[in-house]
C-alpha cells in the first residue's frame, strides 16, 4: 500500500493530503513526521544521545555525579505509598490499607526488595532520562490482568519503536549484543524527563539532565583528570643548581650522553613519584632554582571542583549544601537545604512514578466505578514534618472546616459522622447584642 492510500485510510483526506504535500517535504516537520510513522511502523527510533556514554563517564566516571544520583535515587526509593479509592462523579477520595495494586511496588520480583528496585528504577530515569520497566501481568483466573512481578530495564538498551500517527509507539525493544527481545506497548511502564526535540518521533525519550549538561561534565572530568596527574607527577618541587658552571662551559657542553641518561635516571629517582613530594634538589655553587610543577591549590583545580559540583546540583534542583558545600551561603541551615532537596529535587520523580504507575494499572484495579491509584505518603518523610505540625496547629483553629476536611488535608482516612464544625464557644457574630450578666449588679 502506498503513503497516499495509507494516509487516507488514516483519515486524512486526499485534499488536506494535497495541501500538504505543496510544501516543501524536507521544509515540512508535520508531513515527515506522518509520512514516518504511518511508512515505518515497527521501526527503532533514534535517540541521537549516548546514554551509554552518560553512564560510563557520568555515574561511573564522576565522583560528584555519582554522588548526587545516588542521593535522589536512594532518598527517592525510601518514600512509601499509599492506595487511594476515587469516585469520578464526585471527586471523594478513600485511602485503602493493604490494597494489592501495592504489591508489585513492596515486593517487585523474587531478587529486588523495594529499596533496591526503585532505586534502581530512579536511578535510570535520572542517568539516562527514561526508566522503562517490564510488567509482567496474570494472563487468567480472577486475578487476570494485574501484575505478578516487575523488573527494570537497562534504559541504555531499550529501544522504542514507532507505530502508527494515532498510535505512535507499537513496542519496545531491549537489545544487548547480537539478542534482542521485543516487549508490548501496554507491558511496559515508561517514566522520563520531558523531551521538547519533537522530531521523528525522539520526543518519545526523555532528555537526560546530562546532555543539557554535557559540557559541565567534561568540564568536571577534566578537572578530576588534571587533579590526578598533577598529584601523581608531583614529586620534588623543583632544583637548585650551579650556574656559574652552566654560563662559563655552556649549557649544550656540560654532559655528555651518557651523562646525560645517568643525570635523567638520577632525576627520575630523586625527583619522581610520591615519596619525593615536596622536595628540593641542592648542588653545589652559585645556585639557580627551577621549579619542576604547579600545585593543584595553584591551578585553582580544588575550587573549580566546588564550582563543578554546584553546576550538577543545578543540573539536577538540589542545594549544593547537601553534598557538603560549606562555601555556599543560600540557605540559613542544613534543615532548610534538606526540605528543598526533597521538594525540588526528590518527590517530583516519586510523584512521576505514582502518576504513570497509577494510569497503566486504571483498568487492571478498577473496583466499580470507583478508580483505584497510588500517591507517596509524606507522613514518612522526616524533613517534612515540621511543615506538618505548623498545619496542625493550623488545622486546629480552622473552625468553618469539617473534622473530615481536615483529615482530607492531612492525607487521612475520613470518618463516619466527621461532617461536622466545631465551633468555638467565645466567638458571637459582630452585630449581635451583649449579653446581660445577670450577677452585674450585685
Amino acid at each position: 500500500m502506498g503513503l497516499l492510500a495509507k494516509l487516507m485510510l488514516s483519515g486524512i483526506k486526499k485534499k488536506q493530503f494535497e495541501a500538504i504535500a505543496e510544501v516543501n517535504p524536507q521544509d515540512n516537520k508535520l508531513f515527515r513526521q506522518i509520512a514516518y510513522f504511518m511508512g515505518g511502523k515497527g521501526q527503532a527510533i533514534s535517540t541521537q544521545e549516548n546514554k551509554e556514554g552518560y553512564i560510563d563517564r557520568g555515574y561511573h566516571y564522576n565522583d560528584m555525579v555519582y554522588s548526587v544520583i545516588h542521593y535522589i535515587a536512594s532518598k527517592a526509593a525510601t518514600v512509601d505509598f499509599r492506595a487511594v479509592a476515587t469516585d469520578p462523579r464526585t471527586g471523594k477520595k478513600e485511602i485503602l490499607d493493604g490494597h494489592e495494586i501495592l504489591a508489585p511496588i513492596y515486593s517487585p520480583n523474587d531478587y529486588q526488595g523495594k529499596l533496591e528496585f526503585m532505586e534502581q528504577l530512579f536511578g535510570f530515569k535520572l542517568i539516562t532520562g527514561d526508566s522503562f520497566t517490564y510488567q509482567i501481568r496474570v494472563e487468567s483466573g480472577p486475578l487476570a490482568g494485574k501484575i505478578a512481578q516487575q523488573h527494570v530495564l537497562p534504559s541504555h538498551f531499550t529501544d522504542i519503536n514507532s507505530g502508527t500517527q494515532f498510535e505512535p509507539i507499537s513496542h519496545y525493544t531491549l537489545r544487548y549484543g547480537d539478542r534482542s527481545i521485543e516487549y508490548d506497548r501496554d507491558e511496559i511502564l515508561h517514566i522520563q524527563y520531558q523531551n521538547y526535540k519533537w522530531d521523528y518521533g525522539r520526543e518519545f525519550y526523555g532528555l537526560s539532565p546530562l546532555h543539557a549538561g554535557f559540557l559541565l561534565l567534561e568540564k568536571a572530568n577534566a578537572n578530576n583528570e588534571a587533579a590526578k596527574s598533577s598529584f601523581d607527577n608531583l614529586g620534588a618541587l623543583g632544583l637548585l643548581y650551579d650556574k656559574t658552571e652552566i654560563t662559563s662551559r655552556g649549557a649544550q657542553d656540560v654532559l655528555s650522553e651518557p651523562q646525560a641518561d645517568r643525570m635523567q635516571y638520577q632525576l627520575d629517582k630523586k625527583v619522581r613519584g610520591s615519596k619525593n613530594k615536596g622536595r628540593i634538589l641542592i648542588q653545589s655553587g652559585d645556585f639557580g632554582y627551577h621549579q619542576f610543577g604547579v600545585s593543584p591549590a595553584d591551578l585553582k583545580l580544588l575550587e573549580d571542583k566546588q564550582a563543578s559540583l554546584r553546576d550538577i546540583c543545578n543540573l539536577y534542583h538540589l542545594p549544593s549544601e547537601v553534598m557538603n558545600d560549606k562555601a555556599s551561603s543560600t540557605y540559613n541551615n542544613m534543615k532548610e537545604a534538606r526540605k528543598a532537596a526533597w521538594t525540588d529535587a526528590i518527590l517530583p520523580h516519586v510523584y512521576s512514578f505514582a502518576q504513570e504507575y497509577s494510569r497503566t494499572n486504571k483498568r487492571a484495579y478498577k473496583e466499580g466505578n470507583r478508580i483505584i491509584s497510588i500517591e507517596p505518603d509524606k507522613s514518612s518523610i522526616e524533613e517534612l514534618q515540621a511543615d506538618l505540625q505548623t498545619m496542625t496547629q493550623w488545622l486546629k483553629d480552622a473552625h468553618w472546616l469539617t473534622d473530615n476536611q481536615k483529615l482530607e488535608i492531612m492525607g487521612m482516612e475520613p470518618y463516619p459522622g466527621g461532617d461536622v464544625r466545631w465551633k468555638p464557644s467565645n466567638l458571637i457574630p459582630e452585630d449581635a447584642e451583649p449579653l446581660n450578666d445577670p450577677n452585674a449588679n450585685e
